[in-house]
C-alpha cells in the first residue's frame, strides 16, 4: 500500500501470522519494530485500504473475530460472522467483504 508522508511515497505491506501479530513492513528493511495488532490467536487474513480519514486495516482472527481498525485515529469496529473468516477485501467504496466457509458478508461503512 503506498503511503505518502511529507510528500514522499512509502510502500507498506501488512502481514498476519500464526504467532498472533499483524505487522507493517517496509520493503528492503523488514518489519517495523512494533506490531500493528497482537492477540493470543492466529491471524487468518488481513486487508488494508485508504479512506478519507487515513489507513484502514481489517484483520480476521482464528477465533472468529473480525476487526476493522482506523490506524490514524485508533477507531475500532468488530464483527463475528459466526465462523472463522478466511478472506477479507475492501471494495472501491470502502466496504469490507468478509469470506467464511459458508458465506460472503459485505459490511458497509458508517
Amino acid at each position: 500500500l503506498p503511503v505518502s508522508a511529507a510528500g514522499d511515497t512509502v510502500l507498506l505491506l501488512y502481514t498476519g501470522g500464526a504467532d498472533g501479530t499483524v505487522r507493517a513492513w517496509a520493503p528492503h528493511t523488514g518489519p517495523l519494530p512494533k506490531p500493528v495488532a497482537a492477540r493470543d490467536c492466529a491471524v487468518n487474513a488481513v486487508a488494508v485500504t485508504t479512506a478519507a480519514a487515513g489507513l484502514v486495516l481489517a484483520i480476521a482472527w482464528a477465533d472468529g473475530l473480525v476487526e476493522q481498525r482506523a490506524l490514524d485515529d485508533d477507531g475500532l469496529r468488530t464483527f463475528r460472522p459466526g465462523g472463522q473468516a478466511h478472506a477479507l477485501a475492501f471494495t472501491a467504496d470502502g466496504d469490507l467483504v468478509v469470506g467464511t466457509d459458508e458465506a460472503l458478508v459485505r459490511l458497509r461503512g458508517r
